[in-house]
């Protein structure tokens, strides 16, 4: 599938004109069936197929990222042996799939996002979403987040143990635990999928053991800024502390090491153009958790909803708090903020859904975001061609 490109150059401009028509087509089969007056009973098979299929092409075929030929270039490298993790940047996992399938690296590309996709479907029935709109609402908003990297396998199953422990809330006190065990234990496992995962699991862990209750929800957005300030001096400390400890002995798993190369990397703002395009970029992130925080406030909103969409509000919540603190920090760069947001993308778009299905966002609120996150992409991908124009 690949054997026409050129992978030492880089993407060129007709793959990245590709990339942009394809999200366009997809998006043009899908829009209306997902922001019509029939949205909770649009849910159609044949919809649910083509929008998993779509996502995995554009995943297979996601040209206007550089990790698609930063991966490549290893697979060229690849010798018949597994590797350690620090050598080449891989987690073990993925040195036994390139070893199995002999560095094929469309068949690396497809178990890893068609895992990421198989994944995401069962984290979402699991947590009782819709299926079909969530699928749509990673589509318009969060496709290039999606197919950048490998850690959208990692993100897939922490976001399923993530969806079992919400669904645990609603029964009784000794299948809640049994629920919630196996939810920790399949979020835990993430970390074999990408080591940036630590920090997150922590965040479930302290997650899972907090007594949430709703009034905390209601009262959410008011707070955010105490949290981030609480969270900045804490994270400021661990670091100073695990680097520390880092220097007087060997980081054997190279965490830490990959942590500082992330926190010193150049930031992407160069001009206007890069202003706009992070504004709009976090938009799709800040924006949804801003009307969904601000729905809460409503009493009637805040009596009427499961006890599972609360605790995955807050959930997603924390990841915010955690992620936006980082930008608090001395690192050169927002590359472990970013990295980190990112991560709130599969449990934020269950939300929303599920939010729009219940009616606690209303069609005008939902159409909001669809058209930020459609803006969004389409500036980034049309941004990303007409650099190769130059």
């Amino acid at each position: 599938m690949y054997d026409s490109i050129n992978f030492a150059q880089g993407s060129t401009f007709g793959q990245c004109l590709y990339c942009f028509l394809l999200y366009c087509f997809l998006l043009l089969f899908t829009f209306r069936g997902n922001v019509s007056n029939l949205f909770i009973k649009d849910d159609i098979k044949g919809g649910r197929i083509f929008l998993f299929c779509g996502l995995l092409l554009f995943a297979l075929t996601s040209f206007v990222g550089d990790d698609f030929f930063h991966y490549y270039e290893f697979m060229s490298e690849y010798r018949g042996q597994i590797f350690g993790d620090q050598e080449h940047g891989l987690e073990t996992f993925y040195q036994y799939i390139i070893h199995y399938i002999k560095g094929n690296y469309f068949l690396f590309r497809l178990i890893v996002w068609g895992s990421s996709l198989s994944l995401i479907v069962l984290a979402t029935r699991k947590f009782g979403a819709n299926v079909y709109h969530t699928l749509f609402v990673i589509l318009a908003g969060f496709i290039i987040t999606f197919s950048y990297a490998r850690v959208t396998l990692a993100m897939a199953i922490l976001s399923l143990g993530v969806a079992i422990i919400c669904n645990a809330t609603e029964y009784e006190l000794n299948r809640r635990l049994r629920l919630t065990i196996l939810g920790l234990l399949i979020t835990m496992s993430s970390i074999y999928f990408h080591r940036s995962m630590l920090p997150v699991i922590v965040v479930v862990i302290c997650w899972a053991i907090m007594p949430w209750k709703k009034h905390i929800a209601k009262y959410s957005m008011i707070l955010f800024p105490v949290f981030v300030a609480i969270c900045s001096v804490v994270l400021k400390v661990a670091f100073e502390e695990l680097f520390q400890v880092a220097n007087a002995v060997e980081d054997e798993s190279g965490m830490l090491d990959r942590a500082e190369f992330y926190s010193e990397q150049d930031s992407i703002i160069h001009n206007a153009n890069g202003y706009i395009r992070l504004f709009l970029h976090y938009t799709t992130f800040y924006l949804p958790l801003l009307l969904i925080s601000n729905a809460f406030r409503v009493e009637r909103v805040l009596q009427s909803v499961e006890k599972k969409i609360i605790w995955l509000y807050q959930f997603v919540y924390l990841i915010f708090v955690f992620a936006t603190s980082l930008l608090f920090m001395d690192f050169e760069s927002e590359t472990l903020f970013y990295r980190y947001l990112y991560m709130s993308f599969i449990p934020m778009s269950m939300l929303i859904v599920y939010m729009k299905d219940k009616g606690a966002l209303t069609k005008m609120q939902y159409l909001l975001l669809i058209a930020s996150f459609i803006v969004s992409n389409l500036f980034d991908l049309f941004g990303v061609v007409y650099g190769k124009m130059k």
